[in-house]
C-alpha cells in the first residue's frame, strides 16, 4: 500500500472553527470536495488527550464499554481513524486493540 499525502486537510483536526468552516468552503467551491462533519461521533477532551498522547508518546489508560462490561487498559496511542471512527491503541504487549470512538468512556495519562 502506497502513502498518499492529504496535503492540507490532514490539518484540519486542529485549527479553530472560524477556519475550518472556510477551508471547507474553499474545498467545496473549489475542488468540488465533501468534508464529513467529525464534530459528533467523539468527545473533544477525549480526542484531544488521545492527540496529545501521539505526539507526546506517552501510556494512557483508556476505559471502554464492551457491551454491558466497562474494561480498563493501559496503552500506546497509534492513530484516530475518522473515516472509521475508531482509535488504534498499541497495548504493551504490542497487540493492537482497535476501539470504536462511540465506546470509549475516558481517557486519561497512566501512571
Amino acid at each position: 500500500m502506497r502513502y498518499e499525502d492529504r496535503g492540507n486537510k490532514k490539518w484540519i483536526p486542529f485549527l479553530m472553527p472560524e477556519h475550518k468552516g472556510l477551508l471547507k468552503r474553499y474545498y467545496h467551491e473549489v475542488h468540488h470536495f465533501k468534508f464529513e462533519d467529525t464534530e459528533g461521533p467523539i468527545d473533544r477532551t477525549i480526542e484531544n488527550a488521545l492527540n496529545d498522547a501521539i505526539f507526546s508518546g506517552d501510556i494512557v489508560t483508556v476505559t471502554a464499554m464492551n457491551g454491558p462490561l466497562t474494561h480498563h487498559f493501559d496503552a500506546f496511542v497509534e492513530k484516530l481513524d475518522y473515516v472509521q471512527e475508531e482509535v488504534h491503541l498499541v497495548k504493551r504487549n504490542f497487540h493492537v486493540e482497535i476501539v470504536p470512538f462511540k465506546q470509549i468512556i475516558s481517557v486519561r495519562l497512566s501512571n
